[in-house]
């Protein structure tokens, strides 16, 4: 692993900025309770949604339905779950941001990190919606300015991701948002940057998880929710 070789130092006058309540739209109470899946409790948590929750579903969406399966991508042998099927789908989309939304309202995050790239489309929204700070990890050669680098190991072989020095500062709680959850090494440098950075991982957020690649061995410790799992590819 290598990180930039800059302290971290926190800026005591930073104030994060806050749009008032009154300049969000209201919305209509949201009934149905999903189930929420933990790694850390195993357990499934079936309280009621945000009352900030756009619209009303009267059933259960099932995400299986919309998640599309590519057999041999990226490679032969490996079955690739594409969440684009979630995303032209509005009330599949609806569904994991109102669950989202339901999870860390009251958590105490202070930013969230989205993963490259995919991982933006579901960050956003909840850092919307909670306002904080949405921090963008991006892959090599993305950013301009100075930037914290990690080098780790995929599934597929090497990656490389990067986070502007001056989106940590100064230190928060974060919470780290990606599409998927395969084998964990993406998540994993993720956090390893924002420990080294001085801040905290407050949890990791995932629409799909393959709990069978072990991802939980890598991320031990840490708490990981996600809306859909898979038992093989």
């Amino acid at each position: 692993m290598q990180l930039g070789s800059a302290e971290v130092q926190i800026d005591e006058h930073h104030a994060q900025t806050r749009l008032p309540r009154e300049c969000i739209c209201p919305r209509r109470p949201f009934r149905r309770r999903p189930e929420l899946h933990s790694t850390r409790t195993g357990s499934i948590d079936s309280t009621p949604i945000s009352l900030y929750a756009t619209r009303v579903m009267s059933k259960e969406y099932d995400l299986d339905a919309v998640i599309r399966k590519v057999p041999d991508f990226p490679k032969p042998g490996i079955l690739f779950y594409d969440i684009t099927g979630v995303l032209v789908n509005p009330e599949a989309f609806r569904y994991c941001v109102d669950t989202m939304i339901k999870m860390y309202r009251d958590s105490g995050i202070e930013g969230i990190a989205g993963i490259d790239a995919r991982g933006f489309v579901f960050a956003a929204p909840l850092a919307y919606e909670l306002q904080i700070p949405l921090i963008l990890v991006r892959k090599k050669g993305k950013l301009p300015g100075e930037k914290h680098v990690n080098r780790f190991t995929l599934e597929y072989g090497e990656d490389q991701i990067e986070i502007h020095r001056a989106d940590l500062h100064p230190p928060r709680r974060v919470l780290i948002v990606d599409d998927l959850i395969a084998t964990g090494g993406t998540l994993k440098a993720t956090a390893e940057i924002l420990e080294a950075a001085g801040s905290t991982v407050a949890g990791i957020f995932s629409v799909v998880a393959l709990p069978f690649l072990d991802f939980d061995k890598k991320l031990a410790g840490y708490d990981i929710r996600y809306l859909q799992e898979y038992h093989s590819e």
